[in-house]
């Protein structure tokens, strides 16, 4: 008995001994982590980056790849300066933060009394203002920046009213504000002027003064400087791309090392440094790190973009911060309270597989930690089958190109909902929790809600996402036309080859003929040269008047000319065409190409002049 218990006890010592063993064994060391991470950005090709992780007292791994300047090999080091894009906007919401506090204006004010000079088309003004927390969460309903207004170009300094007030088109709300979020950069160009006009100093002299200097944050710097070696170039497939000054320069204009934004973390992370910033306290930085305008907020959904933070969920655990991405920089800045720990990520190249290294970093990062139990579901009790449609594009100029198979069908059985895209693709699962709120399957923090509006009927927020209720019918027709304008587009390019034979067999008799056949090609052709078009520009040269975008603008009234061009000359001349399958497939066809010319142009496709937009 005693020799079995012993055995016993030995058996459950060597079994916990190789438990340990085990993921000893599965632990990566920082070294190794380091090599592994170097590694893949070498795989893919990133000329230069840092990576920073931090915990509230220190950093815990520090890492500095490849060069800042390929050409000369200026290496990259702690102290290189990467553009940090719309990482800035954190920094832009504590400084309204601190004006709030200091009673200056508050997050309910109306952005219309602070600022009447800025051109704002609101058709809710009586009834639904736009608001300061409104800019803060991107829930006023502005359309993203236009194309106009990303990279001043001009080499003169542009105050930030006129760079703001430069694109009013952006600027005109497109649903009621306080209802949905979609991420529109020109409000930080509002936050940026009200931090102007009410502290009688330039915003980022202002932010440098009380958010950078208190934090010991002394070398980010506001700007670009191209012939300043301490600041990285972009590049993008191995080549130095210009950089430019942006003209919402609150939205995104911050250049900062990552060693010196892990500090920004820190004080995040560190309750007793909360006060280092004047007038800013623990709960001003809780309350900055949830949503409150939405639709979904009100509702009680605690998930999504705060003042000037957003949350994520990764591997059961709440981060929160923000990414930025500008020229060819990327910038990934994120906390976590539960896990306190933190990370920045700055690269100066953009053509990459970004997905694959932010991955390896996420894996890392949460390695050795236990998951946690999946929270408990409850039954569905409202009735939330149907089909409904995309309500919350970000840029409208896509939002045309988007509308026709932005629907999905959901269904639900006791406490999982199912949304289905309408063109077959990967289903999301939602597990009900409570009071119509879901988490993800496979996740542990809610992220969706259902709310019955009395205005919007059903809505469905998901990912950030406002989903309104529609029909079957609404919902499938514009799936249906999208994909016979497709076959359409497809069968005329197959045809040509047989009707180019016909052709020169003399089995087409007349001109007619010809001319009925030869005028869709033309419509097809004129697509497709627009689709090859666009992959010769970026963002750099999307707003200039070059030979790109000028054969954008001819291929688009092209495609208008020639499918009208097309129905007329059929009818014109159908009863010259003898053969069956084009009297039903060319008015067809012609039909479907006018009938996408008025949608396009409806949409503002037609005449499209993308430095003017």
């Amino acid at each position: 008995m005693k020799t079995s218990y012993l055995l016993a006890i030995y058996l459950l010592f060597m079994s916990c001994l190789a438990t340990a063993k085990t993921q000893a064994q599965q632990t990566l060391q920082p070294d190794e982590f380091k090599a592994q991470f170097s590694k893949i950005l070498q795989e893919h090709n990133v000329v230069g980056a840092q990576l920073v992780i931090f915990n509230k007292h220190q950093n815990t791994l520090e890492l500095n790849h490849g060069f800042s300047d390929l050409a000369q090999e200026i290496p990259v080091d702690k102290n290189t300066l990467f553009r940090a894009g719309s990482t800035t906007k954190p920094f832009v919401a504590i400084a309204i933060m601190q004006l709030i506090e200091e009673g200056y204006f508050s997050l309910q004010s109306k952005v219309s009394e602070l600022a009447p000079e800025i051109n704002i088309d609101n058709p809710w003004h009586e009834t639904s203002p736009i608001r300061v927390v409104h800019l803060l969460e991107h829930t006023a309903g502005f359309d993203d920046m236009h194309f106009k207004n990303l990279y001043n170009k001009t080499g003169q300094e542009v105050n930030l009213l006129e760079s703001v007030n430069r694109d009013a088109e952006s600027l005109a709300v497109r649903w009621q504000p306080g209802t949905r979020h979609a991420y529109a950069n020109p409000g930080y160009g509002i936050l940026g002027y009200l931090i102007e006009k009410f502290s009688n100093q330039t915003f980022d002299n202002y932010i440098s003064k009380n958010i950078l200097a208190p934090l010991n944050m002394n070398n980010a710097f506001f700007g670009y400087q191209q012939d300043n070696s301490a600041f990285s170039q972009g590049f993008n497939a191995g080549e130095a791309i210009p950089n430019y000054e942006i003209f919402l320069r609150p939205a995104g204009n911050l250049s900062i090392s990552a060693s010196e934004l892990a500090k920004f973390g820190r004080y995040f992370l560190d309750s007793t440094q909360h006060n280092a910033i004047a007038s800013i306290n623990s709960d001003i930085l809780a309350k900055m790190q949830m949503p409150h305008s939405t639709l979904a907020a009100k509702q009680g959904l605690n998930f999504g973009y705060g003042l000037g933070l957003y949350q994520t969920e990764r591997k059961g655990h709440l981060w929160v911060g923000h990414n930025g991405g500008v020229g060819e920089f990327i910038t990934a800045f994120a906390f976590s309270h539960q896990l306190d720990i933190g990370y920045v990520l700055m690269v100066n190249t953009n053509s990459i597989k970004y997905r694959e290294i932010s991955d390896m970093l996420m894996d890392y990062l949460h390695q050795n930690i236990e998951p946690k139990l999946q929270p408990q579901s409850t039954q569905i009790n409202s009735d939330i089958t149907g089909y409904y449609r995309l309500h919350s594009d970000r840029n409208q100029i896509f939002a045309g190109i988007n509308w026709p198979f932005a629907a999905v069908k959901v269904s639900q059985q006791d406490n999982e909902l199912t949304v289905s895209p309408l063109i077959p693709s990967e289903s999301l699962t939602l597990i009900h929790l409570e009071d119509n709120q879901f988490i993800e399957k496979g996740s542990y923090i809610a992220n969706s809600i259902f709310v019955e509006h009395p205005e919007y009927g059903k809505v469905l927020v998901t990912g950030g996402q406002f989903w309104v209720e529609s029909s079957f019918f609404m919902a499938w027709l514009p799936v249906v036309i999208g994909l016979l304008f497709v076959i359409s587009l497809t069968v005329t390019l197959l045809y040509l080859p047989i009707w180019c034979v016909n052709f020169f067999r003399g089995k087409l008799k007349n001109k007619s003929q010809l001319l009925i056949r030869l005028l869709p090609f033309c419509a097809v052709a004129s697509l497709i040269l627009l689709a090859v078009t666009f992959t010769q520009i970026t963002l750099l040269t999307i707003a200039d008047i070059n030979a790109a975008t000028l054969a954008i603008f001819a291929c688009t009234w092209l495609f208008a000319l020639f499918s009208f061009m097309s129905l007329i000359s059929f009818y014109k001349f159908k009863k010259q065409e003898t053969n069956r399958f084009a009297r039903i497939f060319l008015p067809m066809s012609s039909m479907l190409f006018s009938i996408s010319t008025v949608y396009f142009a409806a949409n503002g496709y037609i005449g499209l002049a993308l430095w003017a937009w």
